[in-house]
């Protein structure tokens, strides 16, 4: 959420907004739905930040895993963290 404040720092007053980008997407209502997508027409970058944050954290979540479904899981997890660190949007002026 900081990265959000960081590239529309009017997002911190609209506290909805913030409510709609911390929830996970199947747990939205439809009011939430509409408000996140207005988030995103206005800011591109916090949708591509919204996805990656979602996508480790699925990765995260998975429970009750065999050694080679872990090893797996571990892989992409890595994969995830890399293209992180990587991501000019997310580290615009930084270099890594």
């Amino acid at each position: 959420m900081q990265m959000a404040r960081a590239i529309a720092p009017e997002i911190k007053k609209q506290r909805g907004a913030l409510g709609c980008l911390r929830k996970r997407p199947e747990r939205l209502n439809d009011k939430q739905k509409i408000r996140r997508d207005e988030v995103f027409e206005a800011h591109p970058a916090i949708k591509v930040i919204y996805q990656k944050m979602n996508d480790t954290i699925k990765t995260m979540n998975l429970k009750s895993q065999n050694k080679q479904q872990c090893k797996t899981h571990s892989e992409t997890l890595l994969q995830h963290i890399q293209s992180l660190k990587s991501s000019d949007v997310l580290y615009p002026n930084s270099k890594l």
